[in-house]
Parts: C-alpha cells; structure tokens; sequence
C-alpha cells in the first residue's frame, strides 16, 4: 500500500479508518511526508481497535525495531488511553471488552521493555480483575522495572486503594515479596487480614489493646481471626469485649463461644445463658451456634448453667430445625406440621445430645437427678428421628450418669 500511495499522493486515513484497514493505518503511522497523517493513522487505529485487532499489533510490536514496530506499539498505547478514558466518568462506563484491551496493550508494551506500560500496568492492578489477570500485570512489570520497583509501585497501589479484592491480591503479593508495614497497628491488621493468627498472638500482650480495639470499633461482622487471636493470646481484658460482640451479633457465636472457653473466666456463664435462650436474627439460632454455647457452658463447669441447660433441653420448641409429619411427644419434641417449604420451630436431638454432654461435664447433683429421671422417661422402644434414636439419647445419659456417680 505504502509504495502506491507514495507514488500517487498520501494515505487516505478516513477511507482506511472506514474499511477497518489495520495494516493500511499502521503503514499510515510511519508516512513522514505529513506528519498530520501519522498523527490522525494513530488516532484513527485507537478508535477502531477490539480483541481482534490486539493481536495484530501484538505481534508487529514484537518484530525487530523497524517504523512498523514503533507505529504498532505507539497504537497500542493509543488503545490503552482511549480505555482508560472510558473508565474514568463521563458517560460511558468501562466494558469487559475494553478492559480486556487494555490488559493486553499494556502487557504487549511491557513485554517489548517500553516503560509507557508502567501507568497503564498500575492502573489494571487496582481495577476489579480476575487474581489471575491481576499477576499477569505484575509480572509484565517485572519485565520493566526491578523487584524494589514493584514493590514500591504495589505499595503505592495498596496505600491508595479502596478495591477490597485489589488490595487483599497486592497484600498477598508484597507478603510473598517479604514486605510488611512498618507501623505497629498497621502490621497488626496486616497480619489479621492475611489470617497469619500464630504471628499475630506471637505478638503477645501488646496485640490485645489493638485486637479489642478492632473488636468494638468494627461495624460488620469482626474477623474471627482477631477473636481466635485474642483467645489464644489468653489475656482477660479480651473476655468483656467479646461477649459484648456475640450479644450484638458481631462476632460470630462459633468463634466466640470457643473463645471464651479458652480464655476460661466465669463471667462469661451468665451472658452464654441469655445467649442461648435469644431467638430472632442474633445472636445465635443456627444449630452450629447453639451447640457452641452448649459445649461452651459444659467447659467451663459452672452450676448455674445447669438449670438453663435442662429449660433448653425440655423445650419443644427451637428455631433449628426442618423437617414433615409428626414426632413422638415423650420425647419432648412437640407435635408439628409442614407442608410445601413451610419452616416451623423445632428442636434438633443433636443438640440434646450436647446438652447431655455439657450437664455431664459440670457434674452437678441437680444434674445427675434430671438424666436419671429422662432416663427413667425414655423407656426401651427406638421410634427414629432424622437419624437418631432413643437409643441415642439413652446412651449417652447411661454414660453421663455413670461418670458423673464415679465422680461423686
């Protein structure tokens, strides 16, 4: 094309644009007669380029550094502008299609060691992509710049950052690097966020005021990593805090059940109790968080969660369970009735298995007189219920009852 149009005249760049002539206006680009031409071949190639046309000028841009090269590496940075402009306001919003583009361009840059592909490369770090695409650009800038480069570049990106998926990638990626905050608060939530708890509790004592902090000023749900670290960490500062979050229903009661377990102070019987007798949306009424406040109230073998314990187990009727027809009332399941996707209250026999569990962990007299009377009450027949038996719940008193009377 270019040795016609340069016997007869310059590169008509419109009917080229119109004809979707890629070659033809990359040859347009390297025209040195008017430089106006170039000018408009490469604005003309930013306008039309798709995934189809990447390729191309993929593989031009690798070749040796001829002005066709040049040209198809300069389009390629007129792609990756004309989609960052469409992704910044105005009233277009960027497009999967587009921000594919724009990966591409700008890796292709890299890739030939052109240090205009940095900008376009952050930029696509931060934006909401696959963790894959996101590596891509990292590596791609591995090929411009030396690994402090990068690291100073990811810095930057997770210190400015408001993309929670972008950040948690680079927080992953610097943490491979071995780079960490240097502020102590900052490295804090660093580590918690990463879920690094043995590093965190590590840290011993001076983490607890940080970790409660997060505990109380968190508005969502806390990360049960801080609670894991509190407890394992074992200080009884952290004992009020959590309670506070399981009644409110911030800190998940799977989590924070176990925690006050382990951090073993009786203070924490009382707000369990009323823990597990609230129903609603919180603080707890899945099967899970019960059975934690059960074993919870079991460990830590305080009598005055025996009497709580045997309300719970008496109760026919819990917000636990699904299930259809009816169920034996000696039991002390209740009748009920379900049809369709109707959900009734209904207590689960697993968790009068922890109950049994828990009261036979605490060993109390009161304790000992209520298995023996449920037991007396059960009688031999095995009427099934999802699974369980009498059998079940017959055993597992059986043997409450004859470690609790060896205890004496």
């Amino acid at each position: 094309m270019s040795f016609f149009q340069g016997l007869f005249g310059s590169p008509n760049v419109e009917k080229l644009k119109a004809e979707g002539n890629v070659k033809g206006l990359i040859t347009a680009m390297t025209y040195k007669k008017d430089r106006s031409v170039a000018e408009a071949a490469v604005k003309a190639l930013a306008e039309i380029a798709d995934e189809q046309t990447i390729p191309l000028l993929q593989k031009l841009g690798k070749e040796q550094n001829n002005r066709s090269s040049q040209a198809a590496r300069q389009a390629l940075m007129a792609v990756i502008h004309r989609n960052e402009r469409l992704s910044h306001g105005g009233t277009l919003a960027i497009t999967h299609k587009a921000l594919a583009i724009t990966h591409k361009a700008a890796i292709s840059l890299a890739k030939v060691g052109d240090t205009r592909a940095i900008a376009p490369l952050s930029a696509l770090i931060e934006k909401d992509i696959l963790q894959s695409e996101r590596a891509d650009a990292i590596t791609a800038l591995e090929q411009i710049v030396d690994n402090e480069q990068v690291i100073e570049i990811l810095v930057k990106i997770y210190n400015e950052t408001n993309n929670k998926k972008a950040r948690l990638d680079i927080m992953r990626e610097l943490d491979s690097r071995g780079w960490e905050p240097a502020d102590e608060l900052q490295h804090l939530m660093w580590l918690i966020e990463l879920r690094k708890v043995e590093k965190v509790v590590s840290l011993g004592t001076k983490a607890v005021e940080p970790l409660i902090h997060m505990v109380e000023n968190t508005k969502g749900i806390v990360d049960d990593s801080v609670v894991r670290a509190l407890a394992d960490i074992g200080d009884a500062r952290a004992t009020e805090p959590i309670v506070r979050g399981i009644l409110s229903g911030r800190i998940s009661v799977l989590y924070g059940a176990s925690a006050l377990t382990k951090l073993g102070d009786k203070k924490v019987v009382l707000p369990l109790i009323e823990a597990l007798k609230m129903r609603g949306n919180k603080p707890a009424t899945s099967k899970d968080d019960k059975s934690s406040i059960i074993r919870a109230l079991g460990e830590l073998g305080d009598e005055r969660a025996v009497e709580p314990l045997i309300e719970y187990y008496k109760d026919p009727h819990h917000e636990l369970g699904y299930g259809y027809g009816n169920v034996t009332r000696n039991l002390g399941l209740g009748q009920y009735e379900l049809s369709g996707h109707d959900q009734k209250e209904l207590n689960v026999p697993e968790l009068r298995i922890d109950v049994i569990e828990a009261l036979r962990a605490i060993k109390s007299k009161k304790a000992l007189g209520f298995l023996k009377s449920e037991l007396n009450a059960l009688g031999s027949t095995q009427d099934k219920f999802y699974g369980f038996s009498k059998g079940d719940l017959f055993w597992a008193m059986y043997e409450a009852i004859g470690e609790i009377e060896t205890a004496g």
